[in-house]
């Protein structure tokens, strides 16, 4: 954070602020440096290509050839309207106004696809949203100004480009496809540190894990309402296949950094400082599951988290129990445990995803083969072998091991001949 928030001196006059109703086809000088928040201004210039009720579509006149058209550019802001702003403000409350054009502004620009590199064989980064452009450009009383702000609620958006002139190449259908899930995943963003900043009186944003966890909850959100299914009725592959499209082009993308973290688990932090995809998918699932075991219904959830001046860890305390590091390891142990048939003791349960049910079918892009498994790394235990593992605080490692039926079994566990640390817990459970 740039600075402490306690009140913002209202010297919003002098900053050059996009209108409320600008004029389809003028332009703006819009700073999009997403490395460097407030030095090392990237200016280029965007024209205004659609206006709605709540939000202004600005296209970078430098985007590739063959890209959207403003038809298409309205068609998004109009979806914004009808569905994501209402959908988001909902669940995380209302966006600060600092501009006070009563919108929120999304610049779609090629610099995106600087961000993912021709030839990389990774994910897309689809769209970001930067902190600095809710700071002003110069000091107000509490707030230090950023020279780089481009003082407006906005975010940024990828463009088709099927050269890859800027980056991996990217073809319009596909980003066409994805552009909805991106929009509510960075809105999420906006509004979290818009409200922390202006509203909350928040000392610092939210910390990076959980943040991108609660805008991976927006995407699974907007999953549930397109596709017209809700949180709680342990969604398998037979549900998915009812609107494959929807599942591919908004929630797809949350089932794939759940399985970066499947392949990992106890090298992956589910609290981790970083956005790694699998530290990613990781929170989502988390959060997921501790919602869904806090009551019937999602209810207040995400708006607490959103509204509080609490970070991190006080934060998840304060919204789902002082115990929340014990609901931490339910939730580790019901990713193995969910819907295996000698499981019933509910902690260990996930009441809206069928993760071994959805995974075999799900066709590996680059094999073209279905995966045929659920992909969580299990380490296998037998008799005097033992296993040597390294796990991450919050990292979670997984072992199997069978008794014959009338033999009986223990374990000993042992961290370089000396007894485990109490940070580490083992819970077993009895799947048949």
């Amino acid at each position: 954070m740039f600075a402490s928030a306690r009140q913002m001196v209202k010297q919003r006059a002098s900053f050059n602020a996009i209108p409320a109703n600008p004029a389809i086809g003028s332009q703006v000088t819009l700073n999009t440096n997403g490395l460097e928040p407030c030095k090392n201004a990237q200016n280029f210039t965007g024209r205004i290509a659609a206006v709605s009720q709540t939000a202004i579509v600005v296209a970078d006149v430098g985007n590739p050839a063959g890209g959207f058209t403003d038809a298409e550019y309205l068609s998004f802001a109009t979806m914004f309207d009808t569905l994501i702003n209402p959908l988001d403000i909902a669940n995380f409350g209302q966006p600060s106004d600092i501009d006070h054009n009563g919108k929120i502004v999304m610049f779609f620009t090629k610099q995106v696809n600087t961000l993912t590199p021709r030839g990389s064989s990774g994910g897309t980064i689809g769209g970001f949203f930067y902190e600095r452009d809710l700071f002003p450009l110069v000091d107000t009383g509490d707030l230090r100004g950023c020279a780089g702000s481009n003082f407006a609620e906005m975010f940024y958006v990828l463009v088709p480009d099927p050269l890859g002139t800027f980056g991996k190449p990217q073809q319009k259908q596909d980003v066409l496809d994805v552009t909805p899930g991106t929009i509510a995943h960075e809105y999420q963003h906006l509004i979290n540190a818009g409200r922390r900043l202006y509203v909350n009186d928040a000392p610092d944003f939210e910390e990076v894990w959980l943040n991108e966890g609660l805008s991976h909850i927006a995407e699974e959100l907007l999953y549930y309402h397109v596709s017209r299914f809700a949180p709680r009725q342990n969604i398998g592959i037979t549900q998915i296949r009812t609107n494959v499209d929807v599942w591919n082009n908004i929630q797809g993308d949350n089932n794939a950094r759940y399985q970066e973290f499947l392949a990992r688990p106890s090298q992956t932090s589910v609290y981790g400082n970083n956005d790694n995809l699998e530290t990613r998918g990781a929170t989502w699932g988390m959060l997921r599951y501790l919602a869904d075991h806090r009551g019937s219904s999602d209810g207040d959830a995400w708006q607490q988290l959103v509204n509080t001046k609490l970070l991190g860890f006080q934060n998840l305390a304060h919204v789902f129990g002082s115990n929340y590091l014990a609901q931490i390891r339910d939730w580790a142990v019901s990713v193995f445990s969910d819907d295996l048939t000698g499981v019933t003791d509910g902690r260990f349960v996930e009441p809206s995803w069928n993760m071994r049910n959805i995974f075999p079918p799900l066709v590996n892009l680059q094999t073209n083969q279905p995966l045929n498994r659920f992909p969580l790394t299990v380490v296998p235990l037998s008799d005097a072998s033992p296993a040597n593992l390294n796990v991450v605080a919050g990292g979670v490692a997984y072992i199997r091991f069978s008794v014959p039926a009338t033999t009986q079994a223990s374990i000993d566990w042992s961290a370089g001949g000396l007894p485990v640390s109490g940070l580490v817990q083992f819970t077993v459970v009895r799947t048949k």
